[in-house]
């Protein structure tokens, strides 16, 4: 909790900031370095860079070392007595025709030739030997893979991007919501000050016999319910607090904001924010690259069929243990071609091609939900200006009326209600002129995000942004 804190006043003071402080672009900057969510979006981010990088070393030789020890039954031995034996038979033949003696012939070769007995392979060996493999051709598949990891860090970095908007967009709104239930508050300790002022004042003209006990007892009650409101708006500015306070990652929610509300300019170009969002929207940054990885599947689905071609070496290492057959190195290219797998890669293809057209006709329904978005969010930010500049007539109206109705009632020719009326009249108007800013602001910040401007929010001076 403490880290927490000290995090806070460091922030705030590099700022140039007062501690407890908090401006927009100091509460944005904050979330956008703790926030959890944002947090997750990296580290998804950092996993897809790792998983490209990976795709690349399909490309690359396949190095290894390969041991082990074998035991058999038995030992392995090549027997060639029956070459043996037919040799001294023939000899022996060869010397009887010539006159000579055929045992004596057969004696001296069965002393002279060797047993013709060989070991093949003794009962237990050791192998080592070192392998390369480096594929050639594979259809296209190792590039299509690669193309869909490209695509899929593609996708991953908007995301982040996304999630940065959002969270920009969210905190500035939370930073309002907090300003907003702030004034509320103010405004309505301001009511129930009034409401004393008017509670004091019916209560002296009572005892003087000037009003009825039934407007004394409007006072009475219109100040036990601007009590209540003042005290219901100043949990509401308390919740607001936490809620922001969340939305940075922070244990201590006492702030005090710098920011003040925006004054509502002239809404920026409708057509040239449909251009902006149907570019950059980061939803549909990233049904695109799902798009990208959907075509690399459907090649390396392709792929599967076409055939696969590679280079093969293999040395042994460990030469004690090798047999006469075996030889101390080989190499060669090998080629595999694929006949039948119970139309598998048939299917794989199919549905493929679905999912790129699923994906497809999605896209085009989210492209319009944009559009339908932007322009709500621009129709928002009018109406909310609209009201701001109409209610600034009703501001100073209700000011007038209160005013009005205070001396009337001071010199008895008007009812309490009506001055209780007039005085909760004017802080609704108050209020009311509040939420316009608090909607335009809101607006605007949904606006920014669905451009892929989020961030943007803290340094957004009317239409030029």
């Amino acid at each position: 909790m403490k880290t927490r804190a000290i995090a806070l006043v460091l922030l705030l003071c590099a700022s140039g900031a007062r501690a407890g402080e908090l401006s927009l672009e100091g509460a944005v900057s904050l979330a956008l370095e703790r926030n959890n969510d944002i947090r997750s979006a990296r580290q998804s981010e950092s996993a897809a860079r790792h998983a490209l990088r990976s795709s690349y070393g399909a490309f690359m030789p396949r190095l290894a070392a390969e041991g082990s020890w074998t035991a058999l039954n038995g030992p392995i031995d090549l027997d060639l007595n029956s070459v043996r034996s037919a040799i001294i038979s023939a000899d022996a033949a060869t010397a009887l025709m010539l006159g000579g003696s055929a045992g004596a012939v057969r004696t001296a070769l069965e002393s002279a030739l060797p047993d013709f007995t060989m070991r093949v392979q003794d009962e237990s060996y050791y192998n080592l030997a070192l392998t390369a493999s480096q594929t050639l051709y594979a259809g296209g598949r190792l590039a299509a893979a690669s193309r869909a990891r490209k695509a899929a860090l593609a996708s991953a970095e908007r995301n982040t991007a996304a999630v940065t908007d959002r969270i920009a967009a969210d905190t500035a709104t939370g930073y309002f919501r907090l300003l907003l239930a702030a004034r509320t508050a103010e405004i309505r300790r301001e009511v129930l000050a009034g409401m004393k002022d008017h509670d004091f004042t019916a209560q002296k003209l009572f005892e003087q016999g000037m009003i009825s006990k039934a407007n004394r007892m409007r006072a009475e009650a219109a100040l036990a319910e601007a009590a209540r409101e003042a005290a219901k708006a100043g949990r509401d500015e308390e919740l607001a607090a936490i809620l922001l306070a969340n939305l940075m990652n922070v244990e201590d929610s006492s702030f005090t904001l710098t920011t003040d509300f925006m004054s509502p300019a002239a809404a920026p170009d409708l057509g040239r924010e449909l251009s902006r969002a149907l570019s950059s929207n980061p939803a549909l940054n990233m049904l695109e690259q799902s798009q990208r990885q959907l075509d690399a599947k459907y090649s390396a689905a392709r792929g599967n069929m076409l055939p696969s071609v590679y280079a093969f070496g293999r040395y042994e290492a460990y030469k004690a243990d090798l047999t006469a057959l075996q030889p101390e190195w080989a190499a060669g290219v090998g080629i595999k071609l694929p006949i039948f797998s119970g139309f598998s890669d048939y299917e794989d293809i199919k549905e493929a091609a679905d999912q790129r057209r699923a994906l497809a006709s999605y896209t085009e329904n989210a492209r319009e939900l944009v559009k339908t978005q932007v322009r709500k969010f621009h129709h928002d930010m009018l109406t909310a200006a609209e009201q701001y500049d109409s209610l600034g007539v009703s501001l100073d109206l209700a000011e007038e009326n209160l005013r009005l109705n205070k001396l009337s009632f001071a010199q008895g020719v008007c009812t309490s209600l009506e001055v209780i009326d007039a005085q909760l009249a004017l802080g609704k108007a108050k209020t009311e002129r509040f939420k316009a800013l608090y909607d335009y602001t809101a607006a605007l910040a949904d606006l920014l995000r669905a451009t892929g401007r989020g961030v943007a929010i803290t340094t957004y001076h009317g239409d030029k942004i």
